[in-house]
């Protein structure tokens, strides 16, 4: 039993020989049966998210990765006063992230991570949309500006006069 389970952890080694983990924990019985085929579908799983046509070897897999900076600035613009926030960006931004959004879907392999990053800004860009013309603002503080805080530490010290 001990070799058809060396052989199947052999097929699943990296390239140039080398023996994986489970192969060594294998041999020394260091490592119980269920728990090497554990780690040996992990393994497998692994690889075929690597060499996949979506995986980290494709710009498939990059070029969303980075986009997601966009996504994330946009996210903490949103502690930010709505008036530092450009519409004209933000529309822009709103309908770059929709136009991606569906060639994620369309092209082939469909890209699930694209099309999750471009959702986010989506969501993101439309709320500071909102904000921008008077809406809602859930995270914004004006006390979190620097001119606020220094107003607010004036009046909390006193500004020298008496109000009497």
């Amino acid at each position: 039993m001990m070799a058809s389970l060396s052989a199947r952890l052999a097929s699943v080694a990296l390239r140039g020989g080398s023996r994986t983990l489970c192969e060594k924990a294998g041999e020394k019985g260091a490592v119980d049966g269920a728990s090497t085929e554990a780690a040996t579908i992990w393994t497998r799983s692994v690889m075929k998210f690597i060499n996949s046509p979506t995986g980290p070897r494709t710009s498939h897999f990059w070029g969303p990765v980075t986009n997601w900076g966009i996504s994330i600035a946009a996210m903490k613009d949103m502690t930010k006063s709505p008036e530092k926030v450009s519409p004209n960006m933000t529309i822009a931004l709103c309908v770059y992230s929709l136009l991606f959004m569906r060639f994620a879907l369309r092209v082939q392999p469909t890209n699930y991570l694209l099309f999750a990053c471009h959702a986010t800004n989506e969501v993101a860009q439309c709320y500071q949309l909102q904000r921008v013309y008077g809406g809602v603002d859930l995270f914004y503080k004006p006390e979190q500006d620097g001119e606020a805080a220094v107003q607010g530490v004036a009046v909390a010290l006193g500004d020298g006069r008496d109000d009497k």
